[in-house]
């Protein structure tokens, strides 16, 4: 997968290859995120798949009164991006001039610079300035120059629509397993930007800001990984979100996978 810049992209970077084009978010490039590209696939196996995203949450820039914290990083979002089957990702800065672009203009750039034929969103989607632009009215935005747009609907886990903010919440509650059912895949922390202190009783991760999506109090059967290896254990969160475990292990850890538990225990 190629990534490069909005700026890139409406300065003539890419080359003009027809393409269809998905936008937003992405966090934790769940289900509903991989339905999208699926479905970018299954209707235009022809054409070049972009996703439009964004290096930071718009949330954390406008209202950063409501952000709480990503399910993912960015490195892991691109990752995850790249097997679910895209193949150009356009990242966008946000920031408030950008997000005083009308949405008709950012659709009409991405026809233009990105040779966008056709687009995959969200069937509650929103975008521009204001979110003024709903994803219902896109098909016949699109339809003004030749393009077209389909509507996704929502899939759904035991009667909810998955989505990043339900995910999210799951975590922040401590239901690692009910992230897992919506994710697809183990929530797991990259532990590149974690204070890591090793001591007799083991190891020890403290957030470096506030910018950590907070975890559940409890206790949580993970998976360790280091740059070699892997290794189960059982972690411990508290109230201010430093966790602990004891340690097989001198290598540093990278990554942690939480395993889908479904009762946490109680800690002493």
């Amino acid at each position: 997968m190629k990534i490069v810049s909005w700026d890139e992209l409406i300065h003539g970077a890419q080359e003009a290859t027809p393409s269809v084009a998905t936008i937003g978010v992405f966090d934790g490039v769940h289900l509903g995120h991989r339905h999208l590209l699926h479905t970018m696939h299954s209707q235009w196996p022809e054409l070049r798949r972009i996703v439009v995203t964004f290096s930071k949450s718009p949330k954390q820039i406008m209202r950063p009164q409501h952000y709480h914290g990503d399910i993912s990083t960015l490195s892991q979002k691109l990752e995850k991006l790249e097997e679910a089957g895209a193949d150009l990702c356009v990242l966008i800065d946000f920031s408030e001039n950008f997000s005083k672009m009308a949405g008709e203009n950012f659709i009409y750039s991405l026809m233009d610079f990105g040779a966008v034929q056709s687009f995959v969103v969200g069937w509650n989607f929103a975008f521009g300035h204001n979110l003024a632009l709903q994803a219902k009215d896109l098909p016949a935005l699109a339809a003004q120059s030749g393009a077209s747009a389909v509507l996704v609907d929502a899939i759904y886990i035991d009667g909810k629509p998955v989505s990043s903010s339900l995910i999210r919440s799951c975590i922040m509650k401590g239901r690692t397993d009910q992230a897992l059912a919506m994710l697809g895949y183990p929530y797991t922390l990259d532990l590149a930007n974690y204070k890591i202190i090793r001591h007799k009783a083991g190891v020890q991760l403290v957030p470096a800001d506030s910018l950590y999506l907070p975890i559940g109090p409890g206790c949580y059967p993970v998976q360790v990984l280091t740059r070699r290896s892997r290794y189960t254990a059982l972690l411990t969160v508290n109230e201010h979100n430093n966790m602990s475990w004891t340690s097989p292990s001198e290598e540093a850890p990278v990554r942690i996978e939480f395993n889908g538990n479904i009762e946490i225990c109680n800690q002493d």
